[in-house]
């Protein structure tokens, strides 16, 4: 007994293969001593992006918001998300950015890291 494979119905049809629904990440993280202060820097940041910069078709931005877990080891956390569909769209985005970070007045009494395809959230 020979096996064969079973034919395709009659009305099948070739599909192209959609492209993967996925983005590039970025995640800027602040911190300080005080509470309000690191929300307080993204938010400026944020505010600077939207007045200043044109974002790419495909990317934006979510945040800030606090961290996970929002106070550790004596110091407030809050996140700003920054998403592309292309890598080098981000990129270019992100260089725009530290700019702004770079020039930013509280930029002494908040730390700061630009984290691009984060594995996690803290």
């Amino acid at each position: 007994m020979k096996a064969t494979a079973p034919s395709p119905p009659q009305n099948y049809k070739c599909v192209k293969p959609r492209p993967a629904p996925f983005s590039f990440h970025a995640l800027i993280r602040a911190e300080a001593t005080r509470q309000g202060w690191a929300e307080g820097f993204l938010r400026d940041i944020r505010e600077m992006m939207e007045q200043q910069l044109a974002a790419p078709a495909g990317s934006h931005w979510s945040g800030p918001f606090p961290s996970p877990m929002e106070k550790r080891a004596g110091l407030y956390r809050a996140q700003l998300l920054i998403q592309s569909r292309q890598r080098g769209d981000l990129h270019q985005l992100l260089l725009r950015i530290l700019t702004f970070l770079v020039q930013h007045k509280a930029r002494n009494k908040v730390r700061w890291s630009i984290d691009v395809d984060p594995l996690d959230s803290y």
